[in-house]
């Protein structure tokens, strides 16, 4: 068994050909049947001095004819409009991955993800092949992790502390003028995502300094 990508297709099956490979939705448990967005970006920079034919490419990328030819390696399009195509209604796996998209979540943008993403793996082998009682096994492996995330909590207020500290002074003591509490509402708005963000705990960070000019 394997979790991976509707791309490993072709790769099993160029090294394997005579190897039988069926398709199921990530086992459900109490959060329901959950799998990750992966895949790649085509963008184009600021800085290109061929802009024009950049765009031609992404256009070129992004047809309805290079997109079905893509299916047939295994490469799910990336426009709505083509799964109602035969090429990929009929296709032997992609409405498996098709379904399992629609619970599917997007990886963690933290800053130490790929170190996060290791240490899960570690812990899935180590349940799986290694004999490690499962449950041992995550334990451990959410401690590491809570590592990583304080981290770069300290990080991240070693380096920026300081600031953070006179723009949260400033926000208190403004907070009694009503003609900026839409600025402040907006500002906690802020602070709340870029906490949910990077994990950084900005939130109780700027509530501290709230209560302190209130």
């Amino acid at each position: 068994m394997t979790f991976d990508g509707p791309w490993a297709w072709s790769i099993i099956k160029g090294q394997y050909p005579e190897a039988e490979i069926n398709f199921a939705l990530v086992p459900q448990g109490k959060g329901g049947s959950r799998s990750v967005v992966g895949g790649e970006d085509i963008v184009i920079f600021n800085s290109t001095k061929y802009k024009e034919e950049s765009w031609e490419f992404v256009k070129y990328m992004t047809s309805k004819e290079v997109q079905l030819k893509f299916a047939t390696v295994g490469q799910m399009p990336v426009l709505k409009g083509l799964l109602d195509e035969p090429e990929i209604k009929v296709h032997l796996f992609f409405p498996v991955y098709l379904e399992q998209l629609e619970t599917a979540v997007a990886r963690s943008p933290h800053p130490a993800w790929n170190e996060i993403n290791d240490i899960m793996d570690s812990a899935w082998q180590n349940s799986v092949i290694g004999g490690v009682d499962p449950k041992k096994s995550l334990d451990n492996a959410a401690k590491e992790i809570e590592k990583k995330f304080f981290r770069n909590i300290n990080e991240v207020l070693k380096r920026w502390g300081g600031l953070l500290h006179r723009l949260l002074i400033i926000i208190g003591r403004l907070i009694h003028d009503k003609r900026k509490k839409e600025k402040i509402n907006r500002f906690i708005i802020c602070i709340t995502w870029i906490d949910q963000l990077f994990c950084l705990d900005l939130v109780s960070y700027f509530q501290k300094f709230y209560h302190e000019f209130i």
